[in-house]
């Protein structure tokens, strides 16, 4: 059995431009610190979670190993296919 660690990163839409203009957001925040460890050729289903979106969070989600896939709501699942550290890059509006 191989154990890889993926490494949570959060960025969170701040500013939203208007014709020229911009105004402050509210405060999104990624409420998931970090991800379960997964094992290489196990099933993997996590969904991730934030607070303050306005209407449905939508997810972008970058890095995954081979054999995991993102929704834009958030879920990550599938089976990996390689071990290792990989840094998975989130951000949410």
């Amino acid at each position: 059995m191989r154990l890889f660690t993926i490494i949570l990163l959060a960025s969170v839409l701040l500013i939203e431009t208007l014709g020229g203009s911009a105004k402050i957001l509210p405060s999104v925040s990624i409420t998931t610190s970090s991800l379960p460890v997964a094992v290489e050729s196990k099933p993997y289903r996590f969904q991730l979670t934030a607070t303050g979106c306005r209407g449905p969070c939508v997810w972008r989600i970058s890095g995954l190993p081979n054999g995991l896939v993102a929704s834009y709501s958030g879920l990550i699942q599938g089976t990996p296919i390689v071990s290792g550290k990989f840094v998975v890059t989130v951000s949410v509006r």
